[in-house]
């Protein structure tokens, strides 16, 4: 882990995925990118424990939501979740607000990414 926090995104949308990616470690973190579940749950198996960070996708095609964020929980038990999406967060279907640290609406940009993580990190 160490001083840089380590963030693993769940985005099956390359475009968004890259554009997530640039934006974080421009703001000094390390970070990996899953475009799927399975992908993720390999990540999240090899390093759970070093992930400080999830942002996850609400739609995945090959993953339920609520699914993937007890398997989250499960393999990264240290990490805080954060979750995105283009639907406001209050209309996901089993989804429970309580089981996330954060919420970042699509479309972001880099001052709502920066404000994010200055929130869950200092």
């Amino acid at each position: 882990m160490g001083d840089k926090p380590s963030v693993l995104i769940i985005e099956d949308e390359s475009m968004l995925a890259t554009l997530l990616h640039r934006m974080i470690e421009r703001l000094g973190r390390s970070a990996a990118v899953a475009t799927n579940g399975s992908d993720a749950t390999d990540a999240l198996e090899s390093r759970g424990r070093e992930i400080d960070l999830i942002i996850l996708d609400y739609r995945l095609p090959d993953s339920l939501c609520h699914e993937m964020i007890e398997r989250c929980r499960r393999l990264a038990p240290n990490a805080k979740l954060v979750l995105t999406s283009g639907y406001p967060l209050g209309s996901m279907e089993n989804v429970v607000p309580e089981d996330l640290d954060g919420f970042l609406p699509k479309p972001f940009n880099f001052t709502s990414v920066k404000a994010l993580l200055e929130k869950l990190f200092t």
